[in-house]
């Protein structure tokens, strides 16, 4: 499904940025549950595969406590290399203001939340978040996908490396979140 096919376009970024060529995933609903990491190899199986996990997390729609989780796992397995999160939402989004404190205490970490919204929803929160004020550095970005696959290759990868993370990118060594070793 859409799950799967939108991971399967996410992978490639792993696969050239991260220094294990792994991406990190939890699924979320109510709680987090943390998923095995997917790889090139991996992928094509990779919802079904981890169709538990994925169900543990279903049945709500709660973004502040997988962020918190993300943060506390940069903090505990810290990395000369910045992370970029990929969140895929539907606009469901609720706990604006929890999700915009999380991004304001994490804009002095080497963290980017990209966030990707699928399924021509009201994406209302999603395109205020990236909007947050207040952190070290502009620690995110929106873009609203609508449907993966109309959304081409060159423009998906652009959109978020162009329009957001270079700029990031900048104004994090600049600021000193990020070290200029780590670009």
């Amino acid at each position: 499904g859409t799950v799967q096919r939108s991971l399967e376009r996410m992978v490639a970024i792993a696969d050239v940025l991260d220094d294990d060529g792994q991406m990190e995933v939890w699924f979320f609903g109510d709680f987090p549950v943390r998923a095995a990491p997917v790889t090139v190899h991996t992928m094509g199986t990779y919802v079904d595969d981890n169709a538990a996990a994925k169900r543990k997390a279903e049945g709500g729609n709660y973004e502040p406590r997988v962020m918190r989780e993300i943060v506390d796992w940069t903090l505990a397995e810290p990395s000369p290399h910045p992370t970029l999160v990929l969140f895929w939402s539907d606009g469901g989004v609720h706990a604006e203001k929890k999700i915009t404190q999380l991004l304001v205490e994490s804009s002095r970490l080497p963290v980017f939340w990209m966030f990707l919204g699928l399924g021509r929803a009201d994406y209302g929160v999603l395109a205020r978040l990236d909007a947050v004020t207040g952190g070290v550095v502009d620690n995110a970005g929106f873009i609203p996908i609508d449907d993966i696959d109309r959304y081409p290759d060159d423009a998906l990868y652009g959109d978020i490396f162009g329009s957001f993370v270079r700029p990031w990118v900048d104004a994090a060594t600049a600021t000193g979140v990020l070290s200029t070793g780590a670009r």
